[in-house]
């Protein structure tokens, strides 16, 4: 009995175990796969397309039609699926180590809890795809269209997004580790809990992106765009938001230590209960278009840091009490309306600084710092200005009137109706300027420094050039009018259509000298340029030259 009763257990135990054996035998690949020639047969078993459990690396499956087919638990390591239509998938925990679905369409596929770590999907079309638990490491999305992707518990990092559509994404609780998402498109993004670190948002557009409760920290936001982005409670600390645009942006209860908002642009954004700690607003201009608060300030302490604020902050007006100029750091303010009038500015940095509507008058400025300034409608005049640095400034209507300005830099200014009247620019570096359509009138411009510049529609006007050197510069239609310019030199630059008006060009000793590197019409250009200085004046002032060309080589 006992004998008997064993051996119906053991009968047992073997139909179970067969009965499992055989259930895990219905998990396993379907199709037979040539991996000698890496291809998938055009007919498929059953007349459907289930690949799971397959073992499929490396094959080719480029530039097929495979809508709707089955990869679940799939092996795809290695495979090419280039310009296929995968439409509706299932690649659920598949496998995809460095798999090519470049330019697929993948709209409306799963791909929840695959491994998609180093796998390229460029240009490819993942509308409504679902990659939630999904291990993007390394993975290339450049361009990818994923709107209204779900992203959800993924991990993102070191991929790249750079230009993706990522609009109405769902980025909840993902992971963006050293992740590229420059100039990605981001409007209504869901990224709640998201993790970033070290991430890459440069030109990224966050409109209407929720980013609430977010750790930014050492973020790039550099000239991203945050059009009603929600950023409350969020962590901007030691992040860039240089040239960022921020428009009824909420920054409520947001900490932004260390926070360099250079230059960006502010507009009605709330920033109530924010924390701020050495943050630089260098340049930014903050704005708001309701009348009843016009009258708000926000108020900068001697670091020039920002203490108080309103709801909404406007321009500050150099009259009010947030203004004081016997600090040497008056960096980042906007001063309006204001007349400076007999001061002395001395290491002094306006660095960033705003200026509406100003008067400089009878001033002495020196080692001051103006770098990455905007003048708007200045006027400098019976001033003196040394050793001072505008690199990098901005300028609309600068006038200069009467005043000297020695050995300053202007190194990469961009400067609309600039105009010096009655003024000294002895020994000044102007290399890499535009200064297109500048006019000097009596202005004395030796030995000052033109390379990279572009002074083309610029007028010299009684002006005294003598040394100066213009290199490697456009100096298309410009006029020289009634001044001496014996000794100008015009090297290696784009010369056409230059005049010289009753202006000397030649003396005893210096001669005007031009090399012309580039013209944009043929060089006969410049041969009617040499006719025509000497029908207006060379004749008449030095009588006929036997060979005029002979003096400018």
């Amino acid at each position: 009995m006992i004998k008997s009763a064993l051996l119906i257990v053991f009968a047992m135990v073997v139909i179970i175990t067969t009965t499992n054996s055989f259930a895990e035998d219905q998990k396993i690949c379907s199709l037979e796969i040539d991996h000698n020639n890496d291809s998938i047969p055009d007919v498929f078993p059953n007349g459907h397309l289930d690949f799971s459990f397959c073992d499929l690396k490396g094959v080719d499956m480029s530039n097929r039609n495979l809508v709707g087919a089955n990869f679940e638990n799939a092996n795809l390591s290695g495979a090419y699926f280039f310009e296929s239509n995968l439409k509706d998938s299932n690649f659920n925990n598949a496998v995809l180590y460095g798999t090519n679905l470049q330019s697929s369409n993948l709209e409306g596929s799963n791909f929840k809890n695959a491994i998609l770590s180093g796998s390229l999907l460029r240009d490819a079309n993942a509308e409504n795809v679902d990659f939630s638990n999904a291990k993007l490491h390394n993975a290339e999305l450049y361009k990818t269209n994923l709107v209204n992707a779900d992203f959800t518990n993924s991990d993102a990092t070191n991929a790249n997004f750079c230009g993706a559509h990522l609009e109405y994404m769902k980025f909840d609780n993902t992971i963006f580790k050293n992740t590229d998402l420059h100039n990605a498109i981001l409007v209504y993004a869901s990224l709640e809990n998201a993790i970033f670190e070290n991430t890459n948002l440069v030109g990224a557009d966050l409109s209407n992106a929720n980013m609430e409760n977010q750790n930014l920290q050492n973020t790039n936001l550099y000239a991203a765009k945050l059009y009603k982005t929600n950023l409350k409670n969020s962590n901007l600390e030691n992040s860039s938001l240089r040239f960022a645009n921020l428009v009824e942006t909420n920054l409520e209860s947001t900490t932004l230590l260390n926070t360099d908002f250079y230059n960006a642009k502010i507009k009605n954004t709330n920033f109530e209960g924010t924390s701020f700690g050495n943050t630089n607003f260098y340049g930014t201009e903050i704005l708001s278009e309701y009348p009843e608060i016009d009258n708000s300030k926000i108020i900068f302490n001697e670091n020039g840091m920002p203490i108080t604020y309103s709801h909404y902050g406007v321009s500050i007006n150099s009259k009010e009490p947030a203004l004081d100029i016997s600090k040497n750091d008056l960096t980042g303010l906007i001063i309006s309306d204001q007349i400076f009038a007999d001061l002395s500015f001395d290491n002094k940095n306006f660095s960033g600084t705003v200026f509406n509507d100003v008067i400089f008058d009878n001033m002495n400025i020196r080692n001051t710092e103006f770098h990455g300034t905007v003048f708007n409608n200045v006027t400098i005049k019976n001033s003196i200005i040394m050793n001072s640095d505008f690199s990098g400034s901005g300028a609309n209507k600068l006038k200069i009137i009467n005043s000297d300005i020695n050995n300053s830099k202007f190194q990469w200014i961009r400067v609309s109706a600039l105009s010096f009247t009655e003024s000294s620019l002895s020994n000044n570096d102007f290399t890499n300027a535009k200064i297109s359509g500048t006019i000097f009138n009596a202005v004395e411009l030796s030995s000052s420094k033109f390379d990279n510049t572009s002074l083309q529609d610029s007028k010299f006007n009684d002006s005294y050039l003598n040394d100066l050197k213009i290199e490697n510069s456009d100096v298309q239609r410009v006029k020289f009018t009634n001044s001496d310019a014996a000794g100008l030199e015009i090297n290696n630059s784009l010369v056409q259509k230059i005049s010289f008006d009753e202006t000397t060009i030649f003396s005893d000793n210096v001669n005007l000298q031009i090399s012309v590197a580039t013209t944009l019409e043929p060089i006969t250009s410049y041969l009617d340029y040499i006719d025509r200085i000497i029908k207006n004046q060379l004749i008449e002032r030095f009588g006929i030259i036997d060979n005029p060309l002979s003096e400018f080589y």
